[in-house]
């Protein structure tokens, strides 16, 4: 039997909007390869997620073995052998529930040729595109935050000044990237192969002549992209890593870069009945028409577990004090949850977390 189209149609598209088509599409579209630091390889669908969440909830848990360890003993026709026993341990993560609507009113197309709500189908892909890459900022910035872990401490590298004044030293060098990873991971530090940087930093590098970025041919001439190269390393470009106000140089900032390995970041979908609706109302304002989106997704940094954290404010003014409660995990979490350092916990061996984050001045 042939499908029925849903015959729901906006007066200014050229076609009818079939909700199963434009929901495939959508979700090719949305793809976490569509951005440059999405594209890397640092973010990695991730199958065994993506199977504990396919029938609904937001909280999955991936258990592991922990590695062998202990001395050996001698061989000697005396001892007895002593035998230690493996040991497990397990990371869980959480489902992201968001939803987006645009829309316009038909009116503008009784003076324009415009069409606004093609526009909207044709960049929404795009759209949460950006939130994803937000996203895994956000995840970044939460779990770098976390301190008390001599060993996860060896992963941040802070050469920002602590003074009133900015030196060359303060600013990304020749062997910056590269010390900062055999510092975070010592002899495996070459499976840090992404850095992640502001447009700022990247020039200090460029000007070091030490930076190569690609270039694509069009019309015979040729253009610069937002990735490059600097050693072994594949340098990505992006202004939306955090960048803060130096706490100590008037009018200076500190530059956060990241350094990544590839699958550090898991991602999974998680099932939506209606990922998508288009809503035409007559009466509002003469005409209006509504492309609404709605998905669960996660992203999961691989060796760290999620759990919840209320905050709570204790006290009025100047005496009012700040805590935060472990709490049952709410129906949905927001990406502005996912970078908050309370809300994870190291689970695997710092020297097993292909992650390393960079401070500077320039």
């Amino acid at each position: 039997m042939a499908k029925q189209i849903n015959e729901t149609k906006s007066k200014g598209l050229a076609f009818y909007y079939d909700e199963e088509l434009f929901n495939d599409a959508w979700g090719n579209e949305v793809d976490p390869t569509s951005l440059v630091l999405l594209e890397s390889g640092v973010v990695v669908n991730d199958p065994e997620i993506e199977s504990q969440i396919a029938n609904g909830g937001n909280y999955y848990t991936i258990p592991f073995y922990k590695d062998l360890e202990g001395d050996e003993q001698p061989y000697d026709g005396e001892t007895n052998i002593t035998t230690d026993y493996t040991d497990s341990g397990k990371q869980s993560g959480v489902v992201l529930g968001q939803m987006k609507s645009f829309g316009n009113k038909v009116f503008v197309r009784d003076f324009t040729t415009a069409d606004p709500m093609a526009n909207i189908i044709a960049r929404i892909g795009k759209y949460w595109a950006k939130i994803d890459q937000k996203t895994v900022i956000n995840v970044l910035k939460g779990i770098f935050g976390i301190t008390g872990n001599t060993e996860w401490s060896k992963h941040t590298t802070n050469i920002a000044t602590k003074t009133t004044t900015v030196a060359e030293t303060n600013k990304i060098g020749l062997t910056t990237l590269r010390d900062t990873a055999v510092k975070a991971l010592g002899e495996n530090a070459d499976v840090l192969s992404f850095a992640i940087m502001h447009s700022d930093v990247a020039n200090t590098l460029s000007n070091l002549q030490v930076l190569k970025f690609f270039t694509y041919q069009s019309g015979g001439m040729s253009y610069d992209v937002r990735v490059a190269r600097s050693g072994n390393m594949l340098v990505l470009v992006s202004d939306q890593v955090p960048v803060e106000s130096s706490s100590t140089a008037t009018g200076e900032k500190e530059y956060t870069t990241y350094l990544c390995g590839a699958g550090a970041i898991l991602t999974a979908p998680a099932p939506v009945e209606k990922p998508s609706d288009f809503v035409y109302d007559a009466k509002l304002a003469g005409g209006t028409e509504e492309l609404i989106t709605r998905r669960r997704k996660t992203y999961h940094p691989n060796g760290f577990t999620f759990t919840y954290h209320e905050k709570k404010v204790t006290g009025e003014g100047a005496s009012a004090t700040t805590t935060y409660e472990v709490k049952p995990l709410p129906t949905t979490i927001t990406k502005e949850d996912y970078a908050l350092p309370q809300n994870w916990t190291l689970e695997l061996r710092a020297d097993n977390i292909n992650l390393a984050r960079l401070i500077t001045n320039g």
